[in-house]
This record gives C-alpha cells, structure tokens and sequence, in this order.
C-alpha cells in the first residue's frame, strides 16, 4: 500500500480529477502513483457542505466495519490520519477559505473494472461467471446488514480474480434504517443516481436490498446491450423506470431476460431478492 509518510502522498498529488460540481462541495479526489499501482485519494474539506461531510463520514465507517467483518467484500483500502503538517501541505497546494480538511484521507487502491469487457468478445460461460460475481459480492454485503444504496458498474471492481465493491458514501446497515430516516426524512432515496434508481425510490421510498437488486439488474441490461441508458431530467428517469423501461437483449443473451424480469419487476413485493434463485437462473443459462 501506499508509503506511511504523508508528506510524501501529498508531494505527489496532481490536481483533483472529480468534477467542478462536487469539488463546490469540499469533496476532493485524486490519483497518485507508486511503483506500478495507482490509488485513490479521497478527503473532504470542512465547512462547505454538511451532507457532503456527513456522507464521507458514513464511508469511512462503513469500510471500516466491513474490514472488521469480511475483508475481501471491499477493494484494499487505508484511511490515512492527517496531521497538522499535512493539512498545512494541502493548504499550499490548494488555498481555500475554510476551516480545515476532515482530519482523514480515504486511500483505494484503483483496480480494474469488473464489467469492462464487451460481453460480445467473451464466452458465454465467461459472461456467467462476471454475472455471477457480481451477484456474489452484493449477496455478501447483504448478508452482513449492508445496503450499498448507490450501485454503478464503476463500483464493481475486480481484485484477485473476485468481485470487490467500492464507494460506500451512500451505504448503510439495515439496522441503522430507523435513524437514518428520523435524521433525513425522504431525502434518503434521492441521494442515489436516477439512472440506477429502482421505481419506488422515486416515489419516497427508502432504500433497501431490492433495490440494490435493481440497480444490479440495469447494469447488467446495459452491460449485455453494450448500450449506456439515457435520459434528459429526473423526471424522464422517473418515467422511464416506473413505466417504460422494457428488458430486450441481444439473441446471443435472450435466456438471460428471465432473471432480469426477475430482478428488475416494477412492484418491489414482487422483486426477486432470492440471491439463490437468481444464481440458479443463471446456472440453468449454460449450454
């Protein structure tokens, strides 16, 4: 991982990479080099947004209680503690009115994407198998309470040939659901991509499991299309998932809409959260 001396991560940060919308908001990420691995660097300065502060906080727990229960779900990780003088460095590199940076540094080791292979260049047994992987993974963060609450294909990565997930800004136990919600309201929902977002999120509804089942079954609809779904606004998201959205696949993938209808049904009490009977969908899928 990267070198313990802070004063060395910082001499090699070049400017943040995340866009001119979230760095108004304090949150800052870039990209350092060592040796042959690259890493993530994530922090968040204070004072800018408390949302934004509150959500990074809520990472770096929930990496944190994951690394205490199951490992292997996350990529490798540090949360590095930044001392005055490392604050001081970030200062001179990035002057900024505010009262300080959050006294911790989320470093990811960058990995390669698990869905960033076209599909159509794979085997059929080798699709399965990236399918499966992913299910596997989310089955496990379900297992232990956790919703992740913001599924991207970017988050699916691949390390040691298995799935990890990364970013947990939006992730919580299913025990802590209460509080967050006495604490949010109905913001809860809209703090997650609309592109991903299952239909009764648009409606208020809290996250929950099924809808990270959801959200998994339009990434794979994509990844199988080889076609980003899109839209103009919100709204026509809203529409899009709550009434339009049909499942069609290429003829070389067609047995695969059965568990896609299974997994991405519009009536959450009828949403497939089985992960066994989704993975037997899948292995029937072998010829």
């Amino acid at each position: 991982m990267l070198p313990k001396h802070l004063t060395t991560v910082l001499s090699r940060l070049k400017p943040a990479v995340n866009g001119r919308h979230s760095q108004s908001f304090g949150r800052r990420l870039h990209q350092v080099q060592f040796d042959d691995q690259y890493y993530w660097l994530k922090f968040q300065y204070l004072g800018l947004s408390h949302v934004h502060e509150q959500s990074f906080h809520n990472e770096l727990n929930v990496y944190q209680r994951l690394l205490a229960q199951q490992p292997n779900i996350t990529a490798p990780f540090q949360i590095l503690s930044l001392n005055q003088t490392a604050q001081k460095k970030l200062g001179y590199l990035e002057p900024i009115e505010n009262d300080g940076i959050i006294d911790s540094m989320l470093c990811v080791e960058h990995l390669s994407p698990l869905f960033q292979q076209n599909p159509h260049t794979l085997e059929r047994d080798q699709v399965r198998h990236v399918l499966l992987q992913s299910i596997e993974v989310l089955e496990q963060l379900h297992d232990l309470g956790f919703v992740h609450g913001d599924l991207k294909p970017t988050h699916f990565r691949q390390y040691q040939s298995q799935a990890v997930l990364i970013d947990f800004e939006q992730s919580f136990h299913i025990n802590d659901l209460m509080t967050l919600s006495n604490q949010q309201d109905d913001s809860q929902s809209h703090t997650a991509t609309p592109h991903y977002m299952a239909p009764e999120l648009f409606h208020g509804q809290a996250k929950s499991f099924s809808s990270d089942v959801y959200a998994l079954g339009i990434i794979w609809l994509e990844w199988l299309n080889q076609q980003r779904f899109q839209q103009k606004s919100y709204l026509d998201w809203a529409k899009w998932h709550c009434q339009s959205l049909e499942i069609e696949l290429p003829m070389r993938f067609k047995d695969f809409e059965t568990v896609l209808g299974l997994m991405l049904t519009k009536n959450k009490a009828q949403r497939c959260t089985n992960f066994y009977q989704i993975k037997q969908r899948l292995n029937n899928n072998v010829y």
